[in-house]
């Protein structure tokens, strides 16, 4: 028997700005042909809620430049509401990369939709971050949690020669740190902090209609997430 579809859920957030963000899509359904696909988690807005407790423990961690020197760059953007948060704040540049086009085109339409309440130049970049160009200057990295230990270590592995080459301010924000492993043993990152950030009522509202919907049985929603803070040391 077929599985009755219910109406998607909509997230306040979207409720709020006219945006399209919501859902959860499993990594095999993001499929595009790329070497990547394989390393795909799944695609889930960040919540709002969380997402400002983990901003404010980064900028309480005494950065080596004023918050507003960084480019924030959002690794796996999807639909782009990691970066349209981080675009309310005052970064140097916001930038989602998202590997699938689909989600790249619904990303952009939401940055369109999204104009009147940013206060940083946001964009929406398709493609692989092993290729794309980085923002030169202080970095601030955004992982929620999207890819596998495989793909992560290839990122490091690219962020290595970077920092040899120019090494500047560069800082990892990771929400559901499932690979927190990779982290630990790369021996430029010093963990700044770690633990669970909770959810607002009305996010975990949300997100457990959302999990109901579209996870059917693959993902558990606990009303938090384990996240981490890094920071590349530089040698003076």
């Amino acid at each position: 028997m077929a599985r009755k579809q219910t109406a998607p859920v909509v997230h306040p957030f979207d409720a709020k700005y006219g945006t399209e963000t919501g859902g959860l899509i499993p990594g095999p359904k993001l499929k595009t042909g790329h070497m990547h696909d394989r390393h795909n988690t799944a695609y889930h807005g960040t919540a709002p809620s969380l997402f400002a407790q983990l901003m404010e423990r980064w900028q309480n961690t005494w950065t080596p430049v004023p918050p507003s020197d960084y480019a924030f760059v959002d690794i796996g953007a999807g639909k782009g509401r990691s970066s349209l948060l981080a675009a309310r704040m005052h970064f140097r540049s916001v930038t989602g990369v998202e590997l699938n086009p689909l989600l790249t085109r619904i990303a952009q339409e939401n940055i369109a939709r999204f104009a009147p309440y940013a206060v940083s130049p946001v964009s929406i970049v398709e493609g692989d971050i092993m290729t794309l160009p980085l923002p030169a200057g202080p970095l601030l990295l955004y992982l929620f949690n999207p890819f596998s230990a495989t793909v992560l270590r290839r990122l490091f592995k690219r962020l290595d020669v970077r920092q040899a080459t120019t090494p500047t301010p560069l800082d990892v924000l990771y929400v559901n740190d499932e690979q927190r492993a990779v982290l630990v043993k790369h021996g430029n990152l010093r963990e700044l902090w770690a633990g669970d950030l909770h959810l607002s009522e009305e996010d975990d509202e949300a997100d457990r209609a959302t999990i109901r919907r579209d996870a059917h049985g693959l993902y558990a929603v606990e009303g938090y997430e384990r996240c981490s803070i890094w920071r590349w040391q530089i040698d003076e």
